[in-house]
């Protein structure tokens, strides 16, 4: 005669082997777990000892919680979408006309002359009925840097800024290798 099984028990255990293993994908940000633990009847103390591994909850209260750690990350996704897909409601000036585009180029070619900067991709649809959706570029002549894109002047401006003091800093720790300033070994030539 074969053997009973207990379909619960099976559930229960197939429930508690999808919690460890969402336990172990998870990382909740900081401030977000309350929610989810009181969905689930937990106390904070108890959700953060669940997704460190430290307690093992019951099968329905840890999909429970998994699921609505879920949910509050498709709800967040959600929103973060919205906001994207939002035109500006206040487009930089250098972005409202062609002309204007064009000073920001030369502007920033000036401001970095390491750099080739041309007018962005979109700048066609200037004074369209939509809005027109800019895609500004920046690369490097000598290929010290991978290219640079941003959605505005000033978010290409702070990239390029970054680029900047980023390579700055390489070019001070070989000089400072070179000189031999705390440095044992062959130096670089």
């Amino acid at each position: 005669m074969a053997p009973s099984v207990n379909l619960s028990d099976d559930i229960a255990e197939l429930s508690r082997c999808v919690a460890q293993l969402f336990r172990l994908l998870i990382t909740v940000p900081a401030g977000t777990i309350e929610g989810p633990a009181a969905a689930a009847g937990l106390s904070v103390a108890q959700a953060v000892q669940f997704t460190s591994g430290m307690v093992v909850l019951p099968p329905r209260q840890s999909i429970t919680f998994a699921n609505a750690i879920l949910e509050r990350s498709r709800a967040s996704h959600a929103s973060h979408m919205t906001l994207l897909r939002q035109p500006r409601l206040n487009p930089d000036p250098a972005e409202a006309t062609i002309e204007g585009c064009q000073a920001a180029v030369d502007k920033l070619n000036e401001d970095y002359p390491a750099w080739t900067i041309a007018l962005p991709a979109g700048h066609k649809s200037i004074g369209a009925e939509k809005p027109p959706r800019l895609v500004w570029r920046a690369v490097r002549d000598d290929e010290m840097f991978a290219d640079c894109h941003a959605g505005t002047v000033w978010e290409l401006r702070s990239k390029l800024d970054d680029a900047e003091a980023a390579l700055e800093r390489d070019a001070r720790k070989i000089a400072d290798y070179n000189s031999g300033r705390g440095v044992r070994g062959t130096r670089v030539r």
